[in-house]
């Protein structure tokens, strides 16, 4: 495996539309998930499992909403 090093150098990142945000996050879990079976800490219908449930429509929008002030959290604590 191959290591790679990202170095900051001072510009702003680019604003990606939550389209492409969702994509890029739905992305990154599945290589995880994936990861984790390829090393036998995952079986196949748990990867299977996994991955419906990420392809759950409006799943990450809702976690991405920013919180209005005086809101609670799905735990109930105040926001």
């Amino acid at each position: 495996m191959y290591k790679k090093a990202f170095i900051y150098d001072g510009e702003t990142f680019p604003v990606l539309p939550r389209e492409e945000q969702e994509a890029f996050f739905r992305n990154m879990e599945k290589a995880i998930i994936y990861s984790l079976e390829k090393r036998k800490l995952l079986t196949a219908s748990d990867r299977e499992q996994s991955i419906r449930f990420l392809e759950l429509p409006g799943r990450l929008l809702k976690q991405m909403q920013p919180h209005k002030e005086g809101e609670k959290s799905d735990d109930g604590q105040q926001i």
